[in-house]
């Protein structure tokens, strides 16, 4: 994480599970990245269907909650408290909305 004060990059407390080509948001100071490909498997390309939250007070992530799909490559945005995904693919190649 960056330091803005400070101008150096700080070592925090790793994911619970690794992934890439995730969705990421902040909300309320806390870092929620979104479905995503995990590397925590034999097959690189197994998709993923959880959210987890980072919480920079506590140096702490936890899993907030799995999803009933797999997504990656898609986007999220923040709109009244609420995260929103969109876009991306899945399994079954399709894309959807979905509020959190």
């Amino acid at each position: 994480m960056y330091d803005v004060d400070g101008k150096s990059w700080l070592l925090k407390a790793a994911m619970n599970h690794r992934r890439s080509q995730y969705a990421l948001q902040v909300l309320e100071d806390k870092m929620y990245p979104i479905g995503g490909r995990s590397y925590e498997f034999d097959d690189p390309h197994e998709n993923t269907k959880s959210i987890e939250v980072f919480d920079p007070g506590i140096n702490q992530w936890s899993i907030l909650l799995k999803v009933g799909f797999e997504n990656f490559a898609c986007s999220a945005f923040v709109a009244e408290n609420h995260i929103f995904l969109v876009g991306g693919a899945c399994k079954f190649m399709i894309s959807r909305q979905t509020r959190y």
